[in-house]
């Protein structure tokens, strides 16, 4: 049953590489740019 609940409290979180893929990024700024902001903003919201 441990290993149960241990499982229902975790999850999978997308990368920021994968959500820039799935996107329409700007034209303007660099790729690399955009995923370190994507990352930036997945470090905030799980701490």
């Amino acid at each position: 049953m441990r290993w149960r609940c241990v499982t229902k409290s975790q999850g999978i979180l997308t990368g920021p590489v994968t959500i820039l893929c799935w996107s329409f990024p700007r034209e303007d700024v660099s790729r690399k740019t955009i995923a370190r902001q994507i990352a930036l903003a997945l470090c905030d919201e799980v701490a």
